[in-house]
């Protein structure tokens, strides 16, 4: 499945610091994965901690529970038909996962 978004990944230049790298199959941009942990039963939630390549900015990523990643934004940052969506999606039987990212400033590799 992950080979259908063009992009790649390599674990054979792993270092210390850095579990994976993942780029396109074309073009020289490259994402770091520097820390992934995996889902959580107990927080309801999974994330990785990712740095950009070309300026070096850390983010972290995270899916899960949508009432639990709604628990960890920023009020403001939430869309406003957030609660209506999800409800309506899970009334109609789908499994809903929530995403969200953050830039963690002042962190480098």
């Amino acid at each position: 499945m992950f080979l259908s978004t063009g992009w790649k990944i390599d674990e054979e230049n792993a270092t210390e610091t850095i579990a994976q790298k993942i780029r396109p199959q074309e073009g020289d941009y490259e994402l770091c994965l520097l820390k992934r942990f995996d889902f959580n039963s107990a927080v309801m939630r999974a994330s990785s901690i990712v740095m950009y390549s070309s300026d070096k900015q850390v983010r972290s990523f995270v899916k899960g529970a949508p009432e639990k990643i709604k628990e960890l934004c920023l009020p403001n940052s939430v869309p406003s038909n957030y609660d209506a969506i999800n409800e309506e999606y899970t009334k109609n039987g789908y499994r809903v996962i929530a995403l969200a990212s953050k830039l963690l400033e002042g962190v480098n590799e």
